[in-house]
């Protein structure tokens, strides 16, 4: 039986996979997926994209019961991709590097991750576009510190991704501590990455589980 207290997050960690040992599996995947893949310059873009759509895929299966090849997907008014078989199963997905992330809920719910970056970015500039007075106090105070910068952006990022509103909402028209009444922020450091969740706000823990990319090939062409 579902905890409905706690949320499954999945996470896909890899490295040095190359696209042409892949490559075979964008069958599975959507033809709008396929175009961005198709479009994008550099390898690793390749890989992170088809892995990703390939990791959403099979867990909506494992969670719906229904077979992987049966799943349709739409996309919102803002972009939010959802699931035409069954409006009642939200997700969210995000990548970023060597990481995949997807929850799969019966509730909105919202993920990010990035890659915590020290050098090459300019943290304050950044900082003074997108966020609100309340979070640039806080980046501040932390001596902008690269860990806050991306707890502050990774949590903006989970939660319009919740709401399905994108990037047509300022990022810095709202507070990340100061959200909608029914939902919540996680935020944690899993390696060298940021991650956060934004989900109903009754979820009192994340479970995190960690999946292997053989599995995945495997289980998408069962």
């Amino acid at each position: 039986m579902k905890d409905k207290n706690s949320l499954i997050v999945n996470i896909l960690h890899y490295k040095d996979i190359k696209y042409e040992s892949i490559n075979e599996y964008i069958k599975f995947i959507s033809s709008d997926r396929k175009m961005r893949i198709n479009n994008f310059k550099f390898e690793k873009d390749k890989v992170s994209s088809l892995l990703t759509g390939l990791f959403a895929r099979c867990l909506i299966s494992d969670y719906l019961g229904i077979p992987v090849s049966v799943l349709e997907f739409g996309k919102g008014e803002y972009g939010k991709p959802f699931l035409k078989n069954n409006t009642e199963c939200h997700f969210s997905i995000s990548h970023t590097d060597n990481y995949s992330v997807v929850a799969v809920d019966d509730s909105s719910v919202g993920v990010d991750i990035e890659v915590i970056v020290n050098k090459k970015l300019d943290i304050k500039e950044i900082s003074n576009m997108f966020f609100s007075e309340k979070e640039k106090l806080i980046l501040r105070r932390s001596d902008y510190s690269p860990n806050v910068f991306f707890e502050i952006w990774t949590a903006k990022e989970s939660y319009i991704k919740m709401t399905g509103e994108g990037l047509s909402k300022p990022l810095d028209s709202f507070d990340f501590n100061n959200i909608n009444k029914g939902y919540k922020i996680f935020t944690n450091q899993i390696e060298d990455a940021s991650l956060s969740v934004c989900c109903r706000e009754n979820i009192e823990k994340l479970n995190y589980i960690y999946w292997d990319v053989d599995e995945i090939l495997k289980r998408i062409i069962m």
